[in-house]
């Protein structure tokens, strides 16, 4: 297969799609042709043993698809890269049909950004050939949701997640935990707070919201039709992130500080995309000389950098409505247990 390499000086543009990324999500039916008009699943891909995409053509019992042709980009460091996600992660907030359009495993939840450069790039290198996104990578990230049952019977017509599990009917989890996971049959939603620093380079927090839905989706001649948890678009997905600089228990009370440095101004944020991270930035910098006379030659100039290490707190709240059910999540990323278990009397956090 030929591989295209691209050289970039700086990622900060949105790198066009391919042609699959144009596909309106109306086209992408389920199997199941009483459910086509009401529900629809989202493109899918299995992960291989080794993290590799196979793929299937959808709607139609036909064969595999063909591998997809993808770029090989080179970046001239991991900052680039940083900036290059975060695009990702903007078009796929301001473009629904572009986030519908892009594929996610069976099964599995990933980061969507991360699954969209990884659907144009099948890799993503340093010019010194560190890689920092390729297959294989994506498949370590994502975490597996999946029927774990030696006995199941997957291509049955009644799901065998109904005799192997104990069904959860509460639509709500406000535990504060990292990662909670709502269900009331046949629908899942997966919740959870982040915090990723690495070291030197780059910060990034926020909170994340994935929903799923059991259903009878096609893997292909050899094994036809089997039951997974398979991604769709609820009628409502919102998430919000609030960060914190830090908070603290005395005397039984919580206190909790917003960031009021410059290094992180904005400390909140809410979308209806799945993923939402707090604008951690420095906003401003000051320069100037101080003599007997006071200040002088002060200026101050605007400064984008990215936040190196966030070292405080990150709350998320997910709330997912679809038909007359509403799920609803709190979770948190970098307090303590002693602070996690006070979260609830903080009077500042709302559902979007």
């Amino acid at each position: 297969m030929k591989k295209c390499f691209v050289i970039v000086a700086c990622a900060m543009s949105f790198f066009g799609c391919s042609e699959e990324a144009s596909i309106n999500s109306k086209n992408v039916v389920s199997n199941d042709s009483s459910l086509a008009e009401e529900e629809y699943i989202l493109p899918y891909f299995d992960f291989g043993e080794n993290g590799q995409r196979i793929r299937y053509e959808q709607g139609v019992r036909a064969l595999f698809k063909q591998p997809e042709t993808r770029n090989v980009l080179i970046v001239g460091s991991f900052d680039e890269f940083a900036k290059l996600e975060r695009d990702y992660a903007i078009h796929l907030q301001e473009d629904v049909d572009y986030k519908r359009s892009i594929e996610r495993p069976l099964d599995y939840v990933c980061r969507l950004s991360l699954l969209a450069m990884g659907q144009n790039y099948e890799y993503i290198m340093t010019q010194s050939g560190d890689t920092l996104l390729s297959d294989k990578i994506i498949y370590e990230g994502c975490e597996y949701i999946g029927l774990e049952c030696d006995d199941c019977d997957e291509s049955s017509e009644e799901d065998p997640y109904l005799k192997h599990k104990t069904l959860k009917k509460i639509a709500k989890e406000e535990s504060f935990e990292n990662e909670v996971s709502v269900e009331v049959y046949p629908y899942r939603m997966v919740a959870s707070s982040f915090i990723t620093n690495i070291s030197s380079l780059y910060s990034s927090a926020g909170a994340e919201t994935y929903f799923k839905k059991r259903q009878q989706v096609w893997r292909g001649p050899f094994v036809g039709t089997v039951w997974r948890w398979a991604a769709f678009d609820p009628d409502r997905n919102g998430v919000r992130a609030y960060c914190f600089e830090r908070c603290t228990v005395d005397a039984g009370a919580l206190s909790c500080t917003k960031p009021t440095s410059s290094s992180d101004l904005d400390t909140s944020g809410d979308t209806e995309d799945i993923t939402e991270r707090c604008a951690l930035r420095f906003g401003i910098s000051v320069s100037g000389s101080i003599d007997d006379d006071g200040p002088s030659d002060v200026s101050v100039s605007p400064v984008n950098d990215n936040v190196k290490e966030f070292n405080g707190g990150v709350v998320g709240l997910h709330y997912v409505k679809h038909k007359d059910i509403e799920f609803k999540a709190m979770t948190s990323k970098g307090f303590s247990s002693e602070v996690r278990k006070l979260l609830h009397t903080y009077s500042g956090f709302n559902y979007r």
